[in-house]
């Protein structure tokens, strides 16, 4: 077969097929059980559920109670419940509005799912 544009002609690529990727180190490095609760929590996302949205944006870390919007199979977005603020040269900034919505990526999402980038219970989180 020849190829052409980068794609093999001929070959299907509509067909799904499951996904062999490594999950990243850090689900590597987890307990059997506790794995499991994060897939379990991941594979029951839904909409209207309130979760810990985790981010990162121009070096900085975020991480803010929120309202999920929509899920993806590979993403979550989700409403921010209040605002959130830098401190910078002692001067308080604005860098997210209430409501705003976050994207960020689901387990599935192998190479982009970090546990500084994803929504986790936010049971975790006050725990």
């Amino acid at each position: 077969m020849g190829r052409q544009h980068g794609h093999v002609v001929g070959c299907d690529h509509s067909v799904s097929r499951r996904t062999t990727a490594v999950p990243p180190f850090f689900v590597r490095t987890l307990p059997d059980p506790q794995y499991e609760e994060l897939r379990a929590f991941d594979a029951a996302l839904h909409v209207g559920q309130r979760v810990m949205i985790r981010w990162t944006q121009g070096h900085r870390f975020y991480a803010m109670p929120a309202r999920i919007t929509k899920v993806n199979p590979k993403s979550v977005l989700a409403a921010i419940d209040d605002g959130v603020y830098d401190r910078e040269h002692g001067q308080a900034t604005l860098r997210y509005q209430a409501g705003q919505v976050i994207k960020a990526p689901r387990l599935s999402a192998f190479k982009a799912w970090t546990i500084n980038n994803c929504a986790m219970p936010l049971e975790l989180e006050r725990g």
